[in-house]
């Protein structure tokens, strides 16, 4: 697999992590929308592109966050990640 589709999972309460595999190189816009019970985003350490820090999943420049709401269980808080470019 190489491209997760757009909205492939939103909606998907059940779904706690994501493991993206290194062929990974194309994640659709809202794919984990609405997954209230995500805790986390871990990329293959060999994706080149995609990259995650913390749980939360970043393109390869490190410049745009995805569109998902998480919960980051260390810090008790929900994040709400927005394009940052």
């Amino acid at each position: 697999m190489t491209t997760i589709g757009k909205w492939a999972f939103s909606g998907c309460t059940g779904i706690t992590s994501i493991e993206i595999p290194e062929k990974v190189e194309s994640i659709g816009n809202l794919a984990f929308d609405k997954c209230s019970a995500l805790e986390s985003i871990n990329v293959s350490e060999n994706n080149n592109s995609y990259s995650s820090e913390e749980g939360v999943l970043y393109d390869s420049e490190k410049i745009y966050i995805s569109e998902i709401e998480i919960r980051m269980l260390k810090r008790e808080k929900l994040f709400i990640l927005e394009k940052v470019r």
